[in-house]
């Protein structure tokens, strides 16, 4: 049987096998040949075994080719360790150079310990000291006077002290809650009235009802009409010089600006607040003599200034135009000279003499019949004076003016026609002066100055906000000082004064720990310490920055910086070491993690969990984990109790304890080869 299936040529597996004696009898059967072998089966298994065997030798080939650059990488590897541990046995054979670097820092050491060089350092350490207590202290006591710190401002521009100050800021934020500003805005309001009466504006003033009404004009222009501290002023004078307070002819104004505005009136459409805004300024604009001279008819001035404005002109010019025709000899002349040269007359719609009639306005100082007249004088003489270059100049003569705003003037007329508003101004003074005279008889209510308030504010709703809530803010300084003033039967400037004294009583009880440190000794003592730990950092500093960056190295510089700092004598610990005796090896009373530290002027250096503390005497330890070389470098510092350094000596157990630094490369195992070498 085996010899009829390997003559086929098949190659097959056990069960091609097994199929092939199925089909054989039993023992003691009849033997018949084998028929229809199973030639497809085998050949089908044995492509399949031979992809196997090609996918098998090809991850061979590439296993072979991974080790061997793995072999290469591993040698690089070795090569580069090898470059590495020769460059640091070269810095190791290279560290007694720091002999040389010792005999610098021993002349560094000398130049930082002189006497008067201590002092002047140690004299800036301590004011520093003082000034932490300055700055610490002057805190407390402005908190705790806030009271007379929320004063300040008005104390300064008003020049008070600060009993005077609480009083007057006191009447002052009573006011808050009405006009519903805050103290920034109380403030300035008084200042612009204490302008007018300077010396006058007071505690005692600020209570009377005239002042309040003062106040809320102030407040109405500076604040709702965006109107200068200095025109307000000047307007509170005018109003004054009636009469008046701000607040009072303020409702005039508006009653007067609202009458000019109205429907098929001179100014229809003008914006009623505008109206207000430009008589306020203009008014306040004037000079002081004409403010007085036209006083007596407040609503005419007020509305003069506006129809001037239509003129072309300013109610100044007006008056101008009124003391220039007030000079009669040279007026005359010159009315004279330009009837001549136009041919005309200047007379009235009434037929008598508008030169005249002008000046009995002045006199009297009715601003509008002024305006009418020159109005009048326009209207009429326009086509003249627009041709006529010798009558221009002439009539700018005799109205005291210049051409040039005798010329403006005119094509502000014609500007005005083209838009309809032309033609003679149509004046309605007796409107205008009964509102004054309703005023007079009646009175300023209430109701009507809080109207003043309740309308037409141009400010926006975060301005309005702002204002209202400063207002709380004072007011709320208003409420409990007053509770304050009850419980204690004080004034706002006694419970200052008495807060100012304790305070001040506090300030001082610190003086003791201020000036703990004032000893000359003490300077001198500082200042040398300070100079020799800011020497020796800054020559330290490089060498500590150059050994982050050497493997090896940096041991042996912490080495370095422990000793020359014990060297120093100025070691200070974080966590005291345990100590009983004048020359004994401990460890730190704390573990791993904890405080231990030396403190230097550029930091702190901490300590390793095995460091060893050794002392040397009363003012040096020494901290390393070498407890020999801990006891080598201590008798290099010092002979014995009182003598000086010896750096030589110094130098060479620094430079020792260096050289015994060990540098060590290590790679750990590579996990592919488990730390066998190849190749």
């Amino acid at each position: 049987m085996f010899e009829y299936l390997f003559k086929k040529g098949h190659v097959i597996n056990h069960k091609s096998l097994i199929y092939q004696l199925k089909q054989y009898p039993r023992i003691g059967a009849k033997k018949n040949p084998v028929k229809d072998t199973p030639d497809a089966v085998s050949a089908e298994s044995t492509d399949a075994l031979a992809d196997a065997n090609k996918k098998y030798v090809l991850q061979q080939e590439a296993l072979a080719k991974s080790n061997a650059n793995a072999q290469i990488s591993y040698k690089s590897l070795n090569a580069l360790i090898k470059e590495q541990a020769s460059f640091v046995e070269r810095l190791t054979k290279s560290l007694p150079s720091v002999a040389t670097i010792m005999t610098s820092l021993h002349a560094v050491v000398k130049e930082a310990t002189s006497a008067n060089q201590g002092f002047s350092r140690g004299l800036g350490l301590i004011i520093a000291q003082q000034q932490q207590y300055h700055a610490g202290i002057l805190e407390q006591v402005k908190a705790n006077t806030y009271l007379e710190e929320s004063n300040k401002d008005i104390a300064t521009s008003f020049g008070l002290n600060r009993s005077a100050a609480a009083d007057f800021m006191h009447e002052l934020r009573s006011q808050a809650k009405k006009l519903d500003i805050g103290d920034e805005k109380l403030g300035t309001y008084a200042g612009t009235l204490d302008g007018l009466a300077r010396g006058f504006i007071n505690s005692t003033t600020a209570a009377k009802p005239a002042f309040k009404e003062m106040m809320l004009g102030q407040t109405i222009m500076q604040n709702l009409l965006g109107i200068s501290a200095e025109e307000a002023a000047s307007f509170e004078s005018f109003s004054s010089g009636i009469g008046k307070t701000s607040a009072e002819n303020l409702v005039g104004i508006k009653r007067i600006a609202a009458e000019m505005t109205k429907a098929g009136g001179d100014f229809s459409g003008v914006n009623p607040l505008q109206m207000q805004k430009d008589i306020i300024t203009d008014i306040s604009g004037l000079t002081a003599d004409i403010q007085i001279q036209y006083s007596r008819y407040p609503g005419k001035l007020a509305a003069a200034t506006q129809y001037a404005k239509k003129l072309g002109m300013s109610m100044e010019d007006l008056h101008k135009t009124g003391e220039s025709l007030l000079n009669i000899e040279s007026s005359i002349g010159a009315e004279l000279e330009y009837q001549l040269l136009s041919g005309r007359k200047l007379l009235t719609n009434q037929g008598t003499s508008l030169t005249n009639e002008y000046r009995m306005a002045t006199v009297k100082g009715d601003a509008i019949k002024q305006a009418e007249l020159m109005s009048t004088f326009l209207e009429k003489e326009g086509h003249t004076l627009k041709n006529n270059m010798y009558a221009r100049k002439k009539a700018a003569e005799l109205f005291g003016t210049t051409e040039i705003a005798l010329a403006k003037s005119i094509q502000k007329q014609e500007l005005l026609n083209k838009l309809g508003a032309g033609g003679l101004v149509k004046l309605h003074a007796g409107n205008m002066d009964k509102v004054y005279e309703d005023l007079a008889k009646q009175g300023v209510s209430p109701g009507d100055i809080e109207a003043l308030k309740e309308k037409d504010d141009p400010r926006s709703t975060d301005q309005i906000a702002n204002d209202h809530l400063s207002a709380i803010e004072a007011n709320t300084k208003y409420k409990l000082t007053g509770k304050q003033m009850e419980a204690t039967g004080k004034t706002a400037g006694g419970i200052v004064e008495d807060t100012s004294k304790a305070a001040l009583a506090l300030a001082k009880a610190y003086d003791p720990l201020i000036q703990m440190f004032d000893s000359k000794a003490v300077a001198v003592t500082l200042g040398k310490v300070a100079t020799l730990s800011g020497a020796i950092s800054v020559a330290n500093t490089p060498l500590s920055a150059l050994s982050n960056n050497i493997p090896g190295v940096k041991t042996a510089v912490e080495k370095l910086t422990t000793a020359i700092t014990a060297a120093a004598g100025f070691s200070i610990f974080g966590g005291k070491p345990k100590s009983n005796s004048s020359n004994t090896t401990t460890t730190p009373t704390t573990g791993p993690g904890h405080n231990d530290a030396l403190i230097m002027n550029d930091g702190i250096v901490k300590f390793n969990k095995s460091d060893k503390f050794t002392k040397v005497n009363d003012s040096t330890m020494i901290a390393g984990t070498n407890v020999d070389g801990n006891k080598k470098l201590a008798k290099a510092i010092t002979h014995g109790p009182g003598t000086s350094i010896d750096y030589n000596r110094l130098s060479t157990a620094i430079v020792s304890a260096m050289k015994s630094a060990q540098f060590v490369a290590t790679i750990k195992p590579d996990l592919l080869f488990k730390g066998n070498k190849y190749g």
